[in-house]
């Protein structure tokens, strides 16, 4: 249930059901740099342009906006293509585009999603720049000097490009 979203799956039988799956995986995976554009419409009201095959990943939920009044919201339809499509999506948009999409669906995003995504943001050098000169030093004690800030005494040791870093054991 959670690979092809709200389609029941005892609707279907197993053949069919497989086929739904390995379409919806195909088209994640087909997806080139040209069809980025149609998935700039998640998090908002915007209708999908004409019938691209995106329509297979995408959902219309209803979602309350002030004083009650319900609105369309676009989002991807389960949480296993989620993954996926972000996956790719990070690969072939350019960074701040894909930043804006992942603070756009960040609400929609199981926080496992969010946070193996939202990474990219952190790590981008826009991001990274646009703070340095909003971080204040820290003081270990009242009375201790404060220590000079890792990213303005070496700003030439960071990564150019996101890097994922390996999760640390006990």
């Amino acid at each position: 249930m959670d690979k092809v979203g709200p389609l029941l799956r005892y609707v279907f039988d197993q053949s069919v059901y497989k086929d739904r799956i390995d379409s919806c995986e195909s088209t994640v995976n087909k997806m080139i740099l040209r069809d980025t554009n149609y998935y700039s419409v998640l998090g908002t009201d915007k209708m999908c342009e004409g019938s691209h095959v995106s329509h297979k990943l995408v959902k219309v939920v209803r979602v309350r906006g002030k004083e009650d009044a319900e609105l369309p919201y676009n989002a991807l339809i389960s949480s296993h293509l989620a993954e996926l499509t972000l996956c790719k999506l990070a690969e072939l948009m350019f960074p701040n585009d894909f930043n804006l999409l992942v603070l756009a669906i960040k609400d929609d995003l199981l926080s496992k999603a969010l946070e193996d995504h939202s990474l990219f943001a952190f790590l981008g050098a826009a991001f990274v720049n646009a703070i340095i000169p909003k971080l204040t030093e820290l003081k270990l004690e009242n009375d201790a000097p404060p220590h000079r800030c890792a990213l303005r005494v070496h700003p030439h040791e960071r990564p150019l490009k996101p890097f994922l870093l390996e999760c640390l054991e006990n």
